[in-house]
């Protein structure tokens, strides 16, 4: 097995060959621009499909296998040395689920495990494929909040029955081979770009500006930790108080809240951020993040939870509420005391609703960030 950077080590006795499909011969009608070329983690120089094809050779996997259509050519000369490719030629004219039997029929004699993916997911990570490769089924799907996503994974000895199946999707062929589904704790596995808005979003999850660089990486911690803070309470709130919250929203909200915060006004800066990209909704949670409207201070929503977390985090560790004010609180006076006071008080009214909501004290050992 070859590393990324070139060198040979031995694959440990026993372990299973991996390789992986990508599906890379759509038309991108709704995107309007070949999808997989497009610039992803520009910073890097990374494209769509380069970082998907990265991050399964991160995994381990071998033997990629790309399925092209049009730009065949543009692909070939885009990707790293060791891609091999088969290609759809009635790509305009058939579904995708001829390009994914196409690729599995390259793959299956040279893997025993393979992941398949479309190229237009390059967002999910390397823990969840290793996540996946942790399951002893036959085909194991990655779910997030209970939704199906990408890649996939499956035994090889399973792809005759998917290439058997009659004509339809690929998701209806897993089904019928009795799929596993793993939760993950990765918007990736939902996220494609599938449309100027979509681009636009998994950009900015990937730590890309739009007027490019890169969003600096102590940021970036900061919100993966408030993301993964808010969405543990948000579920608690939905399970225990009945509250409704859309936790994937809650989860992206969180993800991006600090977009800008290297900025004057961070908070309505990161909101015209999102706006801009098509994503009003979760420009509104960004933009209430410092101080939530005074209509919203009474409601248990995607944009108090948030506010609520974010009060409580110090960096990337989770800190009693009292704590944080008192070191935010350091050295204040007059004006600027009373608006600290004011913040940290909505922010104790709304946590002591939500602990009477959940019959528990939100602490950091709750959701085990102590």
């Amino acid at each position: 097995m070859r590393s990324r950077k070139g060198v040979w080590v031995a694959k440990p006795m026993g372990a299973k060959r991996i390789g992986a499909v990508v599906a890379a011969a759509g038309r991108s009608s709704r995107m309007g621009e070949f999808k997989p070329l497009l610039p992803f983690r520009a910073f890097l120089g990374g494209t769509v499909i380069g970082t998907i094809v990265s991050t399964l050779r991160s995994a381990g996997a071998e033997s990629v296998v790309v399925v092209t259509g049009r730009e065949a050519e543009r692909l070939k000369a885009a990707l790293e040395p060791g891609v091999e490719y088969v290609h759809n030629a009635s790509y305009a004219s058939t579904p995708m689920f001829v390009s994914v039997c196409l690729g599995l029929a390259e793959a299956r004699n040279r893997t025993e495990r393979i992941f398949f993916t479309p190229a237009d997911t390059p967002l999910f990570t390397r823990e969840t494929l290793l996540r996946l490769l942790e399951s002893d089924a036959r085909v194991a799907v990655p779910t997030h909040f209970g939704a199906p996503g990408h890649p996939v994974l499956m035994d090889s000895h399973v792809v005759p029955d998917i290439l058997g199946y009659p004509e339809g999707t690929l998701r209806e062929a897993l089904a019928a081979c009795a799929a596993e589904y793993v939760e993950v704790p990765d918007p990736g596995v939902l996220i494609d770009v599938d449309t100027p808005s979509d681009y636009a979003l998994s950009r900015l999850l990937a730590g890309e500006l739009p007027e490019g660089g890169a969003i600096p990486e102590r940021i970036r911690r900061h919100m993966k930790a408030t993301a993964d803070f808010a969405a543990g309470l948000g579920t608690l709130l939905n399970v225990r108080g009945n509250c409704g919250l859309n936790l994937p929203e809650l989860e992206l909200g969180a993800l991006l809240h600090d977009v800008r915060r290297a900025e004057p006004h961070h908070a309505e800066a990161g909101a015209r951020t999102l706006a801009d990209a098509g994503q009003p909704r979760l420009a509104e949670i960004v933009r209430q993040h410092m101080l939530p409207d005074e209509a919203e201070r009474t409601k248990i929503s995607e944009v108090t939870v948030l506010y609520v977390a974010d009060k409580m985090m110090e960096g990337e560790r989770v800190v009693p509420l009292e704590d944080r004010f008192a070191r935010r609180a350091e050295g204040l006076s007059g004006a600027s005391l009373q608006a600290m006071e004011q913040r940290f008080g909505i922010a104790a009214a709304l946590k002591s609703r939500m602990e009477t909501l959940i019959s528990e004290k939100i602490t950091p050992g709750l959701l085990g960030f102590d």
